[in-house]
């Protein structure tokens, strides 16, 4: 019983952290694409492949899509720290019934 629940909340934290992991590593991808965009873009008012003005668009587009996707990375950090609790939780539960087995007051099927 302890090795199916045991398993049965790593594979709900596996499921539940991966797809945050995976968000988390396509925000980190769009954030290294946009700081690549800004450095073009700098590359190419220094070479005068565009003026003053277009850089400036440039750069305040860019920087308002850095923010929302750094604000957006931020958001996910919070939702894998909420998982460990219910871990915990589940994880004192169980060794609550393991101990009651232990004393005779559940019966291993009573789980």
């Amino acid at each position: 019983m302890k090795d199916i629940l045991r398993n049965t909340i790593l594979k709900n934290y596996k499921r539940f952290s991966g797809k945050s992991f995976d968000r988390k590593k396509e925000l980190i991808e769009e954030i290294e694409s946009l700081n690549n965009k800004m450095s073009i873009a700098r590359d190419k008012l220094l070479s005068d492949k565009i003026d003053d003005e277009d850089y400036r668009l440039v750069n305040l587009n860019v920087k308002k899509e850095l923010r929302n996707s750094k604000n957006n990375l931020i958001g996910v950090e919070p939702q894998l720290k909420l998982l460990i609790p219910v871990l915990r939780k589940r994880y004192h539960l169980l060794k609550i019934s393991h101990h009651y087995i232990k004393r005779g007051v559940l019966k291993q099927k009573d789980q």
